[in-house]
């Protein structure tokens, strides 16, 4: 159920928060115009959600959600056990559980020293969570001493759309000596399913039921789970955070598309040590943080870094339990995930409420406005300036020991940014502001600096260190990779060698993929494709990958989609990108290239081409250990095209079935010399056609149009 008591301090002030919609084509008003100003009720404001948290907790502890000793309570807990005695699933008691668990992992560390924050082979991977809910009496903070090392603990959290992202994204964390994690997911079926029977990596997941029975989801348009928009679990972050920097653990929140390169503890804790509240960098200023990473350390319990996060889920269910409902411009009711109830827009106002001293809500509040009006809304409600929200800057000596390889491996990359730290030591950053009823600590919040944490495209500072302009083809400038901006993330992180094909273990099983077609394998040479830019380019590539895999198909082979010289004119390409090629729309740069015929080191291979089973990317063949035994010259044979089709030029099943593509070849090669592209094979059973665009897996990349511009046969 939803921590109604935090909610209920502020619900009364929906229409000073937010504003007042009267009807649908009436002028929306200032809010507080002839009752208060802005000023003297924003400063009480700013607290409710900070200041409640102490009654909060009281109040939640009184009907029994958490017991006033549940810190001490996760202590006592027994580091190998998985879950809190009577409320074991099953009916398995937590002795039971202990002695089928394995090993029980050493106890967290307690002391001061310096392990660089390694926690890999000191946490148990399996057999910890075991699928509880995290908001069942004390199992939050019972996942927390578990799982935690030295007062560290990162949370991830996957519906069931996810789970191979978040597969991947652990064993990049395991990689750099991570394992003081939490992964948790929507519901216990997906923890199970997509986790713990998954086989691949051995990942331990929780759930949560966060929210799950708020009778207002409906009502608002967030009761989905398995969409794009995970309100629930979005929400669930803020809320953990809160709670378990409450309980003094520092918490680190990532989205499942970031990519661990290096650890980064030593950073966060030397040269970033002062810094209380960290995320990453968007766009200019305060209000233009994204909150795929989060950190907060070292937090006063009553502090405002602290508050912050206790203040986003008030402001939430402000919303959501607004009476009457809140309704935008048009009447309608202000639902939905990316609304007024946008975490990362919630986010961005309450930080920058603190760095200012009191309340103001630029991103949420214009969400009820008609888009139009946005901007004189803004202006008129006497918002800090843009200059009052610039960050402040220092900087910081950054130990050569810390930085991520490209600064020792490069030396003209490393010396555009060291001379004298004067350009990329840097960090931005503000004091919070002490309000009423604060502790007198001072506290701070910062951005992630650029080599800490940087995006694919969008949420970065400079192309020197985004994924889009292939700056992390080779040794990683950023210490985490942020893929915010990345078309197809998968796909992008083959294309730097950064996957981990055992993750792809906790995908659902293709319709697709049987072992008939699992070992043998077509691909095309020769293909010449046109295109006004990368888009049509895009769409001609899909064409002739969906007659390969006709072919495929008929022959039962999967096939091995096309790479391109980077050097085509349909390749996007930008001035101050490596190599010159811009990696984002349509087309990605790699030096993973498996191709027929010899080319240069580098490709471009198509994005957005999935189709699990069937379909299988160049650099998927050149790196995958499942495909380690058919590489080999020996196991490829080049058939001309010309000798299938005959003199008629026309391409037909009973040809393909008489051709060498079924011969025991692992690899047959279809070489095109006199044409440009595939012939259709003319008297193709539409069923197989319909057995690829019904495809679930395939829906999603290569049956799916990208464009309305062009026609597409299915």
């Amino acid at each position: 159920m939803p921590r109604r008591t935090r909610a209920g301090a502020v619900i009364a002030l929906v229409v000073v928060v937010l504003v007042v919609v009267v009807a649908r084509g009436v002028e929306l008003a200032r809010v507080g115009a002839g009752v208060e100003t802005m000023t003297t009720r924003t400063t009480r404001t700013m607290t409710m959600g900070m200041s409640t948290t102490r009654a909060t907790r009281r109040d939640a502890e009184a009907r029994g959600e958490i017991t006033a000793d549940a810190e001490d309570d996760a202590r006592a807990i027994d580091a190998g056990s998985g879950g809190t005695g009577e409320e074991e699933t099953a009916g398995e008691t937590r002795a039971e559980r202990d002695e089928t668990a394995g090993e029980t992992p050493a106890a967290d560390a307690e002391t001061d020293e310096d392990d660089g924050y390694v926690s890999v082979g000191k946490i148990r991977k399996t057999g910890l969570l075991n699928a509880m809910d995290l908001e069942e009496g004390d199992n939050l903070l019972v996942a927390a001493k578990m799982r935690a090392h030295r007062k560290e603990l990162i949370l991830l959290n996957a519906n069931a759309g996810g789970v191979v992202l978040t597969a991947n994204a652990v064993s990049a964390m395991r990689k750099v000596g991570i394992e003081h994690f939490v992964v948790y997911t929507e519901s216990e079926k997906t923890c199970r399913e997509g986790f713990i029977d998954a086989g691949g990596r051995d990942i331990d997941c929780a759930w949560t039921s966060y929210l799950q029975k708020h009778p207002r989801l409906g009502m608002f348009g967030v009761a989905g789970d398995t969409g794009a928009d995970a309100f629930r679990l979005w929400w669930s972050r803020m809320e953990y955070m809160w709670r378990l920097s409450g309980a003094g653990y520092n918490v680190m929140y990532v989205d499942t598309d970031v990519s661990f390169r290096v650890n980064p503890y030593p950073a966060l804790k030397n040269v970033l040590g002062d810094m209380h509240v960290l995320a990453q960098g968007e766009f200019q200023g305060v209000l233009g943080l994204n909150i795929g990473f989060m950190y907060i350390q070292n937090a006063a319990e009553n502090g405002i870094a602290r508050g912050i996060f206790g203040e986003c889920v008030a402001r939430m269910l402000m919303v959501l339990e607004s009476e009457p409902p809140l309704r935008k411009w048009n009447g309608e009711i202000a639902g939905g995930a990316k609304e007024s109830m946008w975490d990362q827009h919630i986010f961005n106002d309450v930080v920058a409420s603190a760095v200012v001293g009191h309340f103001i809500n630029p991103r949420q509040g214009a969400r009820v406005i008609e888009p139009e009006k946005r901007q004189e809304w803004t202006e008129s409600q006497g918002f800090p300036s843009s200059h009052d929200l610039d960050w402040q800057i220092k900087r910081v000596e950054v130990p050569l020991e810390l930085l991520p390889a490209k600064f020792t491996s490069d030396e003209s990359f490393a010396s555009k940014f060291n001379r004298g730290h004067s350009e990329g030591f840097q960090v931005h950053y503000r004091k919070l502001k002490n309000l009423s009823n604060r502790t007198d600590a001072d506290e701070f919040v910062a951005i992630a600096p650029f080599w800490l944490l940087d995006g694919w495209t969008g949420a970065g500072w400079s192309p020197k260190t985004q994924g889009a302009h292939n700056a992390w083809l080779g040794d990683s400038p950023v210490m985490m990779a942020h893929f915010v901006g990345g078309l197809d993330k998968s796909l992008e992180m083959k294309a730097l060698g950064w996957w981990d094909y055992a993750a792809d273990a906790h995908a659902s099983r293709s319709s697709l993929d049987t072992n008939e077609t699992h070992s043998r394998f077509v691909a095309v040479e020769g293909l010449r494709i046109s295109g006004k830019d990368s888009h049509e380019a895009l769409y001609r590539v899909k064409l002739e990958v969906f007659k390969l895999a006709k072919i495929g198909m008929i022959t039962h082979r999967r096939v091995i989609a096309p790479a391109f010289s980077c050097n085509e004119s349909f390749i996007e390409k930008k001035e101050n990108a490596e190599f010159g090629v811009w990696s984002q729309n349509n087309f990605v740069l790699t030096d993973r290239c498996w191709v027929p015929s010899e080319r240069d080191e580098l490709c471009c291979v198509p994005k957005h081409l999935s189709c699990p089973g069937l379909v299988v990317q160049s650099v998927e063949f050149h790196d995958d250990a499942a495909y380690s035994d058919f590489r080999g010259d020996g196991e490829r044979e080049t058939v001309n095209l010309s000798k299938i089709v005959g003199d008629g030029k026309k391409l037909t099943m009973a040809a393909l079935q008489k051709s060498r593509l079924n011969s025991d070849a692992s690899v047959v090669v279809l070489k095109l010399s006199d044409v440009d592209v595939l012939p259709e094979i003319e008297d193709a059973d539409e069923d197989y056609a319909r057995a690829i665009t019904t495809e679930r897996a395939c829906q999603r990349g290569l049956a799916r149009k990208e464009s309305s511009e062009f026609e597409y046969p299915w």
